[in-house]
């Protein structure tokens, strides 16, 4: 599933920022499970790496240790590469992200999903 979040993270807002190599503003698109992309403006690099909350009820996720920094070469190999992972991995083909779940209708679906809403989900059971 974030391997699909990852795809449409990559093609509508990460893919216009790197054709310009330059961001007009920061843009960050969530992966699930508290895994964030990430182009800023002063650094022409796609962050992809996981975020936490600390304290609880915090405004806004830290970044962590846990995860990459591609420049831009490395990441147009990766995107490259994609094509070719789902052809050696057909099941990814058949899979759709959690958002596009019928229980994610609603607010309050997206709210009790783990992946979505992986630092609060469990105020909302």
């Amino acid at each position: 599933m974030q391997f699909k979040n990852f795809l449409n993270g990559m093609s509508s807002a990460i893919e216009p920022v790197m054709k310009n190599k330059r961001a007009e503003q920061d843009e960050k698109f969530h992966l699930g499970a508290g895994v964030y992309i990430t182009v800023t403006k002063d650094n022409p690099c796609v962050d992809i790496r996981k975020y936490w909350m600390n304290p609880p009820h915090q405004d806004e996720s830290l970044p962590t240790k846990k995860g990459i920094c591609l420049r831009p070469t490395e990441y147009d190999t990766l995107m490259k590469s994609c094509c070719k992972i789902e052809d050696l991995l057909p099941e990814l083909k058949d899979e759709i992200p959690c958002y596009m779940n019928e229980d994610h209708q609603n607010q309050q679906g997206m709210l009790r999903c783990k992946m979505c809403n992986p630092d609060d989900y469990k105020n909302w059971l």
